[in-house]
């Protein structure tokens, strides 16, 4: 991915070993700041990140038992909302 396209704070998936990173901030300009469920920053290059998908995300805040922020929390359960009332 461009690292001009790449936002602070949110998941990707390294295409290079499928792990999924919370980006922290830019290091240079071909890399990045990362984490995954830790503090622990690595250096990850920003051609090997794609977005992650939604499952993908989901599967990642799920594991570890991420506390999500309150406003992940009510896009959460806006999602699961809408979903339950289209099956009806």
């Amino acid at each position: 991915m461009n690292i001009k396209h790449i936002k602070n704070g949110s998941l990707y998936k390294d295409t290079s070993d499928n792990t999924i990173w919370r980006v922290r901030s830019k290091a240079n300009t071909s890399s990045v700041w990362v984490t995954h469920h830790s503090n622990k920053p690595e250096l990850v290059k920003a051609s090997d990140l794609v977005q992650a998908t939604q499952e993908e995300c989901d599967a990642y805040l799920d594991s570890n038992n991420v506390e999500l922020t309150s406003k992940a929390k009510v896009m959460k359960m806006l999602g699961s909302a809408k979903f339950h009332s289209e099956k009806k």
